[in-house]
């Protein structure tokens, strides 16, 4: 794997830092200021009458065009930062600490601090193991576990999370592989973020996943967001296909939270759909949150996908789920996330399905 230098990620500073800032008012300067330069030289020549010194007027103009160079200049930069500012607010690093934040997590993944928890998925009607959604944590060497809530933002901004999300589905792989050896026989699911789905190179990279690991396809499982999804619909229907052929699972994660995507649902070559735990969490069992998880299981169930929930809590919105006939489910009241490391003991006590060769 390509190592990131410290160098490098100074291209991640926003426009607004003075290093960058001044540079680019220079050159501006400077480009405008040559041009005015030449034009005047050369109207001063054809012009210039021997005998007769430099006039008043001209130096004026020139002092003139000095000034107006540089209001030209500013007024460009400041127009890009506002651009910038607009349209790419959310890839840029405002603060100190997120830059020296970012800058360890360039070399995170060489020095073996990323790790990865599991958390189980059930089945509702079985009580089952049936898989396990891949977590990403940063253990850091000074500042300890950071959540993914925390760098995987700045992974965004950076492009970072390209590397970091290969490295997750590699190491996802690999471990489910290891269970699967030893006779668990689970799907690993792991989270495609919409910068990394844009990527042309995603097919590619799990073709060749799957092949060094010997992962069946159908033991991985893909949950890409409904925002990532909506963005260029043609695109991601597109890729979908390309992924379904090599076999593995496709699951449209956190629906009914991003963009609406009715319209466009049965177009979309998924397995399942994943309902968000926010309509868990404010569920109550008469009002309208209610309504709208049994319409989305509903619709799940005309289209002939699998339904999951996330942020199952306790055993009361295990059993309404269940009676609205939703397959699986995972949360703390299934299992919190485990570290890989512990990961196995846990399921030497779950209900699972065995493998049988």
């Amino acid at each position: 794997m390509k190592s990131i230098k410290g160098s490098d990620l100074k291209r991640f500073i926003p426009l607004s830092k003075p290093a960058i800032y001044g540079r680019v008012i220079f050159w501006v300067f400077f480009t405008i200021l040559s041009i005015e330069t030449v034009v005047l030289s050369a109207s001063y020549l054809i012009y210039h009458k021997p005998g007769i010194t430099l006039r008043e007027e001209t130096i004026l103009l020139i002092v003139f065009g000095c000034v107006l160079s540089a209001i030209v200049s500013f007024s460009i930069i400041w127009g890009i930062q506002l651009i910038l500012a607009i349209n790419n607010r959310q890839y840029m690093i405002k603060t100190q600490e997120e830059f020296d934040l970012l800058s360890d997590l360039e070399g995170a993944i060489e020095r073996n601090e990323l790790v990865l928890y599991f958390q189980p998925q059930a089945n509702l009607v079985t009580d089952e193991l049936v898989g396990m959604e891949t977590l990403l944590r940063w253990q850091h060497p000074k500042k300890g576990l950071i959540m993914p809530d925390i760098f995987i933002p700045l992974a965004e901004k950076s492009g970072l999370i390209g590397i970091i999300g290969e490295w997750a589905i590699l190491q996802a792989c690999i471990y489910n592989k290891k269970l699967l050896m030893q006779g668990y026989n689970l799907r690993v699911g792991v989270n495609i973020s919409q910068l990394q789905f844009k990527s042309p190179f995603l097919v590619e990279h799990i073709s060749r996943v799957l092949n060094v690991t010997q992962l069946p396809a159908q033991n991985l499982e893909l949950e890409i967001t409904e925002t990532a999804m909506m963005e260029d619909i043609e695109y991601a229907i597109k890729t979908m296909h390309q992924l379904r052929e090599l076999g593995l699972i496709l699951s449209l994660d956190d629906f009914g939270t991003g963009y609406s995507s009715l319209a466009q649902l049965d177009r979309l070559p998924i397995h399942k759909l994943k309902i968000d735990k926010a309509f868990v969490q404010s569920l109550n069992y008469t009002n309208v949150t209610s309504s709208m998880a049994f319409s989305i299981i509903q619709l799940g169930h005309k289209l002939n996908l699998q339904i999951a929930v996330e942020g199952i809590e306790n055993a009361q919105q295990k059993g309404f789920f269940a009676e609205l006939d939703c397959h699986e489910a995972q949360g703390f009241h299934i299992g919190a996330p485990i570290p890989a490391d512990k990961f196995v003991k846990f399921l030497s006590t779950a209900r699972i399905r065995r493998y049988k060769s």
